[in-house]
């Protein structure tokens, strides 16, 4: 089965809480950790705010309560996800995902 560009693009720009595009910076960043930082992301989903504070970084009371309903278990599909796509190309993950 092809894939079309367009496909292509809607899997790209999605995250476990939604289309990137639309993400706040502020979420941007956390999701940022979540993905990057195991030990952020063990603190995070056991005390959210908790977590936040101890890396430094603030949201709104929106974005929270957002980033509040992340699934644990849609990260890590995420993460597997992403490492499997990456294991096909050769380059570490945290080449592609750290800035």
């Amino acid at each position: 089965m092809e894939t079309t560009v367009e496909q292509q693009e809607k899997v790209t720009n999605v995250s476990p809480i939604g289309d990137i595009d639309e993400l706040s910076a502020g979420q941007l960043k956390v999701l940022q950790n979540l993905i990057a930082d195991d030990d952020f992301r063990k603190s995070f989903f056991e005390d959210p705010e908790a977590a936040l504070a101890g890396a430094g970084l603030e949201v709104s009371e929106e974005d929270l309560a957002a980033l509040k309903k992340i699934d644990q278990a849609a990260i890590d599909n995420f993460l597997s996800e992403v490492e499997e796509r990456l294991s096909r190309t050769g380059l570490p993950v945290c080449t592609v995902l750290m800035p």
